[in-house]
């Protein structure tokens, strides 16, 4: 969908969802897969306090090209799932775990890009990035 339709069909609705979280004394979580970042300066302005998750692997979504919003909204996600964390070596995730905390921190869930931990991630890597 491009940044214009996203704007024209959801973004009111968007507004309107995070306006019920705000009354309700809680935060506007939004989820979107891929790379949303043409439009997370209209989801800021819409209302939304916390991006999940954040595909490291997607265009224009990873730590460093999110860091200009991280005083806008939290974060949850960065730790790349489908490539650090399944080949590299608890080492390599540590760093990255770390990497990313350094450039979101600290209003950051620091979790895998995907919702979960996948089947294929060994668990040593799973305890490195805990």
């Amino acid at each position: 969908m491009s940044p214009e339709h996203f704007r024209h069909f959801l973004l009111s609705a968007i507004r309107r969802l995070a306006n019920v979280a705000h009354r309700h004394g809680k935060c506007a979580v939004m989820h979107s897969c891929g790379s949303i970042y043409r439009v997370i300066p209209d989801l800021i302005d819409a209302g939304i306090d916390v991006l999940h998750p954040l595909q490291a692997q997607a265009a224009g979504m990873s730590a460093k090209e999110l860091a200009q919003y991280k005083n806008d909204l939290a974060f949850i996600g960065g730790v790349d799932a489908q490539g650090i964390l399944t080949t590299g070596t608890p080492r390599q995730v540590h760093e990255e775990a770390e990497r990313v905390w350094d450039i979101l921190g600290p209003n950051l869930i620091l979790s895998p890009s995907h919702e979960e931990v996948l089947p294929n991630v060994p668990p040593e890597n799973t305890l490195a990035l805990a």
